[in-house]
């Protein structure tokens, strides 16, 4: 890859750029590997981009990393010339995610006007039709995401929202088998796939680099609205507070239509029926076995111990404020299995579906009267296989009630939720629920006994928590107070 290189970064080996990637990655708000020490990082390919005129380059740069623990891992970062730089080098470096032509010139790639070079020999780059053809003239806008995310993301001309992937996990990302899926089938309540690219090595499975969607107008996302709204409903209990003379005897209900919550779960019922009704191998719902309810509490009982092991390992990574608190779960861990024991002993009805995977209120639009629902990659931490598998419905539920408790804590209510002066997070999660239930009964995959439905929610809760602390850990170490009193929750909930 000797061309390529020369063009990135001459003066500068590529042992001398890899010898700086660790301490960049470390401060990169998508690495996912913060809480494991690196050991190596290697570039594997350089795929070079065309730019618009002679003097613009793009490139997507693919590194291996070894960690001290786990297997190693691939992520891309984009680069090319431009104003930011990465500390080390002699010459102005451009993480490319920061420039909004690198977006353009990505874009052109995925509507086929511009092709990919790669540099190991036998690679080749696999292309997603989108049925958009969409043109844009020469002054058309960028708007590069903000959003502390674990990919990268810009809109091009408030028409088409790209997404590049970070972390390149092995086979083909679900946010493309579902897209297709969802695009064939006209569910009206998501973003329609405009396109996507892979990369697929001389050996080995591919690995999703981008993919493309349809924007969607909207007046905030879920977590936005829900932040609003959370500051709206304290606003009106302390004014009632106020009212009452500061006696605090008379306090405000939430109102009927906050955050739209019980519509929020009439779509998500619906997504799970259409998911429920189709056909294909790939998606045709199973019933739920002994056999495989003694594989899912097996691994939840592996990711509970492997959680708790992160938890313990990971003390500098925060201050001693938590230090109460982690001792605390680490010392639950027998009660979490009790949890776990109690489905495994207990034979439940229903069937397993394709689900969302990652649901949360980062992943749904709110455009005024109605929710569209996007993302569906799945959660990210985990590999390609696991995503695809078909899962209990509720995993998607947890991930949403899970979501609100994260809306009242990032509003000021502390880790714990104990500001929830209006009962907002309560009110919320009941709409949301008798929504879902409201269309989703009618899918004919969840349990009929209101036991069975409760115990499946509650070991969906622990699951997804689980999942929220390590990712936390490896992500946002000062946010893990919030899966920990989550977790903390659902444990004496349980008892």
């Amino acid at each position: 890859m000797d061309g390529a290189w020369r063009f990135l970064l001459p003066g500068e080996t590529r042992s001398q750029w890899e010898a700086v990637l660790p301490e960049f990655l470390r401060h990169a708000r998508w690495f996912a590997g913060k809480a494991r020490p690196i050991r190596s990082v290697r570039v594997l390919d350089v795929l070079s981009l065309p730019g618009d005129g002679e003097e613009e380059q793009w490139f997507l740069v693919l590194v291996r990393i070894d960690s001290e623990e786990g297997e190693p891992v691939i992520y891309q970062i984009p680069m090319g010339s431009g104003d930011v730089k990465m500390e080390g080098f002699s010459r102005g470096i451009c993480e490319a995610a920061s420039a909004p032509a690198f977006w353009l010139a990505l874009w052109r790639v995925m509507q086929g006007r511009a092709a990919v070079y790669p540099e190991t020999p036998g690679a080749r780059i696999l292309r997603e039709e989108g049925d958009g053809g969409w043109e844009f003239g020469e002054a058309v806008t960028v708007k590069i995401s903000a959003e502390e995310q674990s990919h990268s993301a810009a809109v091009i001309g408030n028409r088409v929202w790209v997404k590049l992937f970070r972390n390149l996990w092995e086979g083909e990302n679900p946010e493309l088998e579902m897209g297709r899926a969802l695009r064939q089938g006209a569910f009206p309540w998501i973003a329609r796939l405009e396109g996507g690219l892979q990369y697929a090595p001389p050996e080995g499975e591919v690995r999703t680099l981008a993919c493309a969607h349809q924007y969607i107008a909207h007046q905030a996302n879920g977590w936005n609205h829900a932040l609003a709204e959370i500051k709206e409903d304290r606003e009106k209990v302390r004014s009632s507070f106020r009212s009452a003379g500061g006696s605090g005897m008379e306090r405000s209900e939430p109102e009927a239509g906050l955050l739209d919550s019980e519509l929020l779960g009439r779509r998500l019922g619906a997504l799970h029926r259409w998911m429920a009704a189709l056909r294909t191998p790939a998606f045709a719902p199973e019933l739920i076995t002994m056999e495989w309810q003694g594989r899912f509490c097996e691994s939840l009982r592996e990711e509970v111990g492997q959680t708790l092991r992160m938890l313990a390992a990971a003390r500098p990574l925060w201050g001693p404020e938590l230090d109460p608190l982690a001792d605390r779960l680490i010392n639950q861990q027998a009660e979490m299995l009790q949890i776990v024991e109690r489905l495994e002993k207990r034979r439940i009805e229903g069937r397993l579906i394709r689900c969302h995977g990652d649901l949360h209120l980062g992943q749904v639009l709110h455009t005024g009267d109605e929710w569209v629902i996007i993302d569906f990659e799945g959660e990210p931490a985990r590999s390609i296989p696991e995503r695809r598998l078909k899962n209990l419905a509720f995993i998607d539920v947890a991930g949403m009630l899970r979501s609100f408790h994260y809306a009242i804590c990032a509003a000021g209510g502390g880790a714990g939720g104990a500001d929830d002066s209006g009962g907002w997070r309560r009110a919320t999660s009941d709409r949301f629920l008798h929504g879902y239930f409201h269309e989703a009964y009618r899918g004919e995959f969840l349990p009929d006994a209101e036991d069975e439905r409760t115990d499946l929610l509650k070991i969906c809760l622990l699951r997804k928590a689980l999942y929220e602390l390590s990712y936390e850990l490896n992500h946002r170490p000062d946010w893990a107070a919030i899966p920990i009193i989550g977790l903390l929750e659902i444990i004496g909930e349980a008892g």
